[in-house]
């Protein structure tokens, strides 16, 4: 499963839609964002990632991150971000965060650069419209 997302490690833009689990695609949304980060880090491009990974819930966003932090050793590679708290330092290379946490960076003129991907869990437009 692995090789056939991160494919050769060439620059490209990709985008993977993981809806139905049914198909045979089960990747979990801990699994797609380190996958990203190890291929980085095995084509020697690691120090450059910062992977924003949307979460639809607060809670989501900090038990998700706690689970892939304990995954990768508690290395500090991991944090979060919620609205009134935020957990992450100069280290963190995955960040969890709820949508509305993205969209008030937008919304502020914040255009993300810096952030190699994005990851987006569970999007409905009226969410999008409601919960920000």
């Amino acid at each position: 499963m692995r090789a056939l997302f991160v494919g050769s490690g060439k620059t490209t833009q990709r985008m993977l839609s993981c809806h139905n689990q049914h198909l045979g695609l089960a990747l979990t949304i801990s699994e797609v964002p380190q996958f990203i980060l190890d291929s980085l880090i095995l084509s020697g491009r690691g120090s450059g990632a910062s992977i924003i990974v949307t979460q639809p819930r607060r809670i989501s966003a900090i038990t998700v991150a706690a689970r892939v932090s304990a995954e990768r050793a508690d290395d500090g590679s991991v944090g979060y971000a919620i609205r009134g708290e935020s957990k992450q330092d100069k280290r963190t290379k995955l960040l969890f965060c709820t949508t509305g946490v993205v969209l008030r960076r937008l919304g502020s003129g914040d255009m993300l650069h810096g952030v190699s991907h994005i990851v987006v869990d569970e999007v409905f437009f009226a969410h999008a419209q409601t919960r920000t």
